[in-house]
């Protein structure tokens, strides 16, 4: 699934970043998470509104990276 969406985002075809972002955290995947969210947010993709509360990111909410994320969104940690 992941590979597919990969796949559509390097055809230039939408794709989801949160959506992917979301997978790679599920997996454990941090970094890569972290890459995604940070492209959602810098797309300003609707989905990602749901950053604080989408539990599949529960476990990146520790890393600094995360209340970065937050604050360049205007959110509180």
């Amino acid at each position: 699934m992941l590979g597919e969406l990969n796949g559509l985002a390097q055809q230039h075809r939408y794709s989801s970043s949160f959506a992917i972002a979301r997978i790679h955290a599920a997996l454990d995947q941090k970094d890569q998470a972290f890459e995604w969210l940070r492209k959602a947010c810098d797309e300003r993709e609707s989905q990602v509104i749901f950053v604080k509360v989408d539990p599949t990111l529960d476990h990146l909410r520790s890393d600094p990276r995360f209340g970065q994320i937050l604050k360049d969104m205007g959110l509180p940690p």
